[in-house]
């Protein structure tokens, strides 16, 4: 958890000597080649919106920059969801993939580019913020800002698997503080994976060790229906057919024919 003036020291790498406001650190990380995200979690009955921004920078450091967390009508979260777009010029929004009418409805806003055709992969999501909060070799790189992610410090802080009537754990977390983490998801999903149609250094790449070709079965083995599921959403933009097989292991690789 980090003050504006430490992100700031964090971003450049140079201490300063002034405090610098907000909007002049998002212009800093702008001009440095960063690039803002947000994730968005739909409510549900008596569930509050969540909204992130992410920032993500040339070193693939992660910063959570604002978590908006109310339970309110759908209205007022999109007129919140505006406002942030102006400070933080989002390259893409990602919201909750299940809500499609209310995607459809963000969608008519022509200001920002909504992102949901992704499939939701809980303990894919929660590796790849797990990777980031410290990586095995012990680094860390994911910082928050302290200012404007307390419902996001509140919400991890109480963050656990559910537990199961046989006293062990599912492989999901309790569903009751999960919305700030759950829109952070659904970034993390889509940054660390394809964008663009070109692949990006990852948390996975980071830890697991794949490219474009490989990807390491052992010890996610669940990662290889993951990952032929998400180079299959990428390429059947640019093409009417596509097959994704895995092909043979090599080095304890699965290795993937496109």
């Amino acid at each position: 958890i980090k003050n504006l003036k430490q992100i700031w020291e964090i971003f450049t790498g140079k201490e300063i000597n002034f405090n610098p406001t907000l909007q002049r650190l998002v212009t800093l990380m702008h001009e440095g080649g960063c690039a803002f995200y947000a994730g968005v979690d739909h409510s549900g009955g008596a569930s509050p919106y969540a909204i992130v921004t992410v920032g993500i920078d040339k070193q693939n450091r992660v910063y959570l920059m604002n978590v908006f967390g109310k339970l309110v009508e759908f209205e007022e979260m999109e007129l919140e969801l505006a406002k942030l777009h102006e400070i933080f010029k989002y390259k893409a929004i990602f919201p909750d993939p299940a809500a499609k009418d209310k995607n459809d409805r963000l969608r008519k806003n022509k200001k920002w580019r909504i992102k949901d055709k992704f499939s939701k992969h809980i303990s894919l999501g929660i590796d790849l913020i797990r990777f980031k909060l410290q990586s095995a070799a012990g680094d860390v790189s994911f910082f928050a800002l302290d200012e404007d992610t307390a419902f996001f410090q509140d919400e991890i802080s109480e963050y656990h698997l559910k537990e199961l009537p046989d006293g062990k754990y599912a492989d999901e977390p309790e569903g009751e503080k999960d919305h700030s983490l759950d829109a952070l998801r659904y970034v993390f999903q889509n940054i660390f994976t394809i964008q663009d149609g070109e692949w990006k250094v990852s948390a996975i790449q980071e830890e697991i060790g794949f490219d474009a070709e490989k990807l390491q079965s052992d010890p996610n083995a669940h990662l290889n229906y993951w990952f032929k599921q998400q180079v299959q959403l990428i390429v059947e933009e640019k093409t009417t057919e596509v097959t994704v097989n895995p092909t043979g292991t090599q080095d304890g690789y699965t290795i993937f024919s496109i």
